[in-house]
């Protein structure tokens, strides 16, 4: 297996933000440029995820009968099977992820471990090998773990590198109706109250969204 050192970050992050198109400004580039301070350590290998499968293929048969190119499907599970599932879409699906981690990632972070950073970087990689440039539509991909309920002996113990969504981080309505966007599929592990202001915004200015427990 590879180590950290000796992947070049930069190629990574072009490979996990390339075809994004009008979404790149959107694309967090956080995880890749803090990883330039992380201790080396050698990649864990990638397994197979039974909740990854079983997600991946809700979603494809929830999109069966959508119009891509007016659907925009939005994320928000735990950031390694967020990762899976993201580099599943683009590979069999042509559907871009559009990555919003936000993490300082950290040695001792509560947010984003070795093993959420090996399948970062392990299917950037990958993506490098892929050929074809087909965009079939786009899904933006959030951890559903950026932040939670921590006591206080783990917040001591701990690099507090959590997090919460902003204003600027998910596109607004104009860009979606610029982009021909009439419906957002939203996938989640479990609600957070982050994104509950900006799923009302879209709701309240026309966009439809299926909300879809996972």
């Amino acid at each position: 297996m590879k180590t950290l050192s000796q992947i070049d970050l930069f190629e990574c992050y072009k490979s996990w933000s390339s075809l994004t198109g009008s979404f790149k400004c959107f694309f967090r580039p956080t995880n890749f440029v803090t990883l330039k301070h992380y201790p080396d350590f050698e990649l864990c290998a990638l397994q197979g995820d039974s909740y990854s499968d079983s997600l991946f293929q809700t979603i494809c048969k929830s999109i069966e009968t959508k119009v891509m190119t007016k659907t925009l499907l939005l994320l928000d599970v735990s950031g390694k099977r967020a990762i899976n599932t993201a580099y599943r879409l683009r590979s069999k699906k042509s559907i871009i992820p559009v990555l919003v981690f936000n993490g300082v990632l950290h040695e001792y972070g509560l947010v984003g471990d070795k093993e959420y950073i090996s399948q970062l970087l392990s299917y950037g990689e990958q993506f490098g090998k892929l050929q074809h440039d087909i965009v079939n539509g786009y899904a933006f991909v959030l951890d559903c773990d950026r932040y939670d309920d921590y006591n206080d002996d783990q917040l001591r113990t701990y690099f507090n590198n959590q997090y919460e969504l902003c204003d600027e981080d998910l596109p607004s309505v104009e860009l979606l109706t610029l982009m021909g966007i009439e419906e957002v599929l939203f996938f989640h592990e479990k609600f957070m109250e982050d994104i509950a202001g900006y799923t009302d915004y879209l709701k309240d200015n026309g966009i439809s969204i299926e909300s879809i427990s996972v």
